[in-house]
């Protein structure tokens, strides 16, 4: 580097000239200099990059991975309530102090209701005029129906059906001539041994015989007749025979006493009914001669003003009545009362301050229940379904840094707010020590829920991963010695639970290597044929394609459609052992006779596969499973080619795979391995790689053309296993989460 740089100078100095020259040649001369100074720059540039240039690298290490969701808060009590005066006035007194406990319903304030009892007695007094009022408009209604005032006969009727009647109108008159009323004197001194209720014997002029009344009164005073003799006035009444007549004389016997001279008959009662309201006449019931008793109907009268009157007045009668009422709740508000059971946290408002009407927002106290604290994170929309009532919360504090808090979660709300095209949902959060902790409202805190964790499990760095769930391994590591056969034991107990024997376990270049070489057996020929039906023809497709690396199937999928052709280890006719998912290697097991559902009918191949050829298995969330080339069951024979998408998957993988070996780092190899849980440091490896296996770490402060990104996984993922990186694109509140993306699968 030195000498290139000496060169330059050398070079420089040669281009000086030793006379003037001319300003054209300057300018060349200068051109020339600045283009040779550039070049010098870059050359340094670009061989001291190299010289720096760093390889990172780790080990595949066992420890354990923690999937954690995290958000922050402010600490509140459980409850906390402002207390604000609904009135205007001055503060009488106040009954408590700052930091006093309280219970619900303990008076805190009083103030003065001298304008509010002021009001509440106009507005009695106006209650009062609406109530006369609107018992006016009533009667008046019902008025409209003019009804007999006593029991009698009607003697004459003065209106007419249409006729309009005016208030104090006559309507009809009646009498009752069933009693007659007998007026007669008795002696003073006679008399004041007569009482009501006594029987009188009563003599008519026009017989002999007497008519048996009875008193109904006796005056308590004396007249003096014309003889000038003192008499008291005695009323007594008889029932009517018939021929008794007003103006009839008789006398009359009570006891021992007779009366001083002869008296008058009279009806026993009679009335002149006259309407109290006005209307026109309708419905009359009524005739001369007609026999009524009092309160009977005897004509109805209509009034439209009436009825408007008196549903005016009810209405007014009800405003005043909501005035009165609202009146005396405002009165209660003068009374200022604990809403809730807690400690009073601030006081501002005290005896002797005056509360105008622009006040009435001003908080006079604050009381908090304190026996509970809780706080409120949000939770992003891909991982709020993780989140559970009850879930243990830690929490840290920076105000209280090196102590560690505990709750849990206490309700999930499914209310969200959108913001960017992202749904976060409010998650509450209850303290388990409450203010014994330490903590107090108002304090910032971090809160880490976990939602999943792995043990003992291998794992490496999250930046390790790459595109396609790739890692570069050192060419000296145990898997790439052994020829890519790192076996994981966690991962080959996981495989056998699911009955997924025949997973694949790393690439190396472009050849695929099996954990079980044995699960890729060709089916005996019994087996073959346990399902034939009795239609049978030749099959189509026959011959494999070219060797294609096989990614593992999601087991999800496979179960919802099977391949139905030999040659998939997840056709219905003589499965391999231990393969119910369609991922074990297909062309391999292409044989004779193998048999292949097509609708109803079976057919035989032909036996023209080519060997060893690679399995398509598995998509983004599980699709068809074709082995070895194999359809989706839609009558295609052994061999033949799958379904569009996992054509699509297949070539994809194949080049994703090349791409990242011809980019690998120097003394590296391209594996692709089956990935579990990720955290913010680490992805567990479920397999394909071995503990000690060194992996190559991308250098972070360079642009890395092979790190993965989110939404690029699920093309051939391992048993439905992310195929972006672990982190690709992270979600913001979870550690380790892919952004946007569900376990390395497009969204759907």
């Amino acid at each position: 580097m030195a000498g290139i740089a000496e060169k330059a100078k050398t070079t420089i100095s040669a281009l000086k000239p030793k006379k003037p020259l001319k300003k054209k040649t300057l300018i060349l001369i200068g051109m020339a200099v600045l283009i040779l100074v550039i070049a010098v720059v870059l050359i340094l540039k670009l061989t001291g990059g190299k010289e720096e240039s760093k390889i990172l690298t780790s080990r595949v290490t066992r420890g354990n991975v923690t999937k954690v969701i995290e958000g922050s808060g402010t600490i509140e009590a459980v409850e906390q309530y402002d207390i604000t005066a609904l009135v205007s006035g001055e503060i009488l007194k106040d009954y408590f102090e700052e930091g006093q406990e309280v219970k619900e319903g303990d008076l805190l304030y009083e103030i003065d209701t001298s304008d509010i009892e002021n009001n509440i007695e106009k507005s009695q007094a106006s209650l009062e005029k609406t109530q006369l009022s609107y018992e006016q408009s009533v009667e008046s209604v019902t008025n409209l129906t003019v009804r007999a005032s006593i029991t009698g006969t009607v003697q004459q009727v003065y209106i007419e059906n249409g006729d309009n009647v005016g208030n104090n109108g006559k309507v009809a008159d009646i009498i009752n001539s069933d009693y007659m009323r007998l007026k007669i004197n008795f002696n003073y001194n006679d008399a004041q041994n007569i009482t009501a209720g006594q029987t009188a014997d009563v003599y008519l002029e026009s017989t002999s015989a007497p008519v048996t009344g009875e008193v109904t009164s006796v005056a308590t005073g004396s007249l003096i007749n014309s003889s000038g003799a003192p008499v008291s006035p005695v009323e007594i009444v008889v029932p009517n025979p018939g021929a008794i007549k007003p103006g009839d004389m008789a006398t009359a016997v009570v006891g021992n006493y007779a009366c001083n001279d002869a008296g008058t008959f009279e009806y026993f009662d009679t009335a002149v009914v006259t309407a109290k309201s006005s209307g026109e006449a309708y419905n009359l019931r009524v005739k001369a001669g007609d026999k009524v008793t009092a309160g009977d109907p005897l004509v109805y009268l209509e009034s439209s003003s009436a009825r408007v009157n008196a549903r005016q007045s009810e209405l007014s009668l009800k405003d005043s009545q909501l005035a009165l009422q609202n009146l005396m709740e405002q009165r209660d508000d003068y009374n200022i009362k604990a809403p809730i059971s807690g400690k009073v946290i601030q006081k501002n408002s005290k005896a002797g301050d005056k509360l105008g009407n622009n006040d009435r927002s001003t908080v006079m106290a604050i009381i908090a229940d304190l026996s509970s604290l809780v706080f409120e994170i949000s939770v992003d929309e891909l991982d709020i379904g993780n989140i559970k009532v009850g879930q243990t919360v830690t929490v840290t504090a920076d105000a209280m840094e090196g102590r560690t808090f505990t709750g849990h979660v206490d309700n999930v709300s499914i209310v969200g707010s959108s913001s960017n095209g992202v749904t976060s949902y409010p998650v509450k959060v209850v303290m388990d020590d409450g203010i014994d902790s330490g903590l107090i409202p108002g304090m910032n805190v971090n809160a880490n829920i976990v939602i999943d964790s792995r043990t003992d499990v291998l794992r490496v760095p999250v930046s390790a991963v790459h595109r396609g769930n790739i890692v570069y391994v050192k060419n000296d590591s145990p898997t790439v010695k052994n020829g890519g056969t790192a076996e994981n034991k966690d991962a080959k107990e996981e495989n056998n639970k699911d009955n997924t024997a025949g997973k694949v376990s790393a690439i190396i270049g472009t050849t695929v290597y099996a954990e079980d070489e044995a699960d890729t057996e060709t089916p005996k020929a019994e087996q073959q044929t346990e399902t034939k039906t009795e239609e049978t023809k030749p099959a189509t497709g026959g011959e494999a394609s070219t060797p294609v690396p096989g990614t593992d199937g999601n087991a999800q999928g496979s179960t919802r459609r099977r391949p139905q052709g030999f040659g998939g280890a997840g056709n219905r006719q003589g499965r391999t052992p231990g393969q119910n998912t369609g991922n074990a290697q297909g062309g391999a097991t292409n044989g004779e006779n193998a048999t292949v559902k097509e609708g109803e009918a079976t057919a035989e191949t032909q036996g023209q596969a080519t060997p060893n050829a690679q399995a398509t298995q598995g998509g983004a969330n599980g699709t068809t499973r074709g082995q070895g080339g194999t359809t989706n069951g839609a009558g295609r024979g052994q061999g033949g080619a799958g379904n569009d998408r996992a054509n699509a998957m297949a070539s994809y993988n194949e080049r994703l795979l090349k791409t990242m070996q011809e980019n690998a780092p120097d003394g590296f190899t391209a594996v692709v391995v089956r990935v579990g849980l990720s955290d913010e440091n680490y992805t567990e490896i479920i397999s394909g790689l071995a503990e000690g296996d060194v992996v190559y770490l991308p250098d972070k402060t360079s642009s890395n053309t092979t790190a993965g990104f989110g939404g690029m996984g699920g093309f051939g993922g391992m048993g439905g296993m992310p195929m972006g990186g672990a982190r690709t694109g992270g979600n913001t509140r979870t550690t380790g989460g892919n952004a946007r993306t569900t376990g390395g699968n497009f969204r759907r």
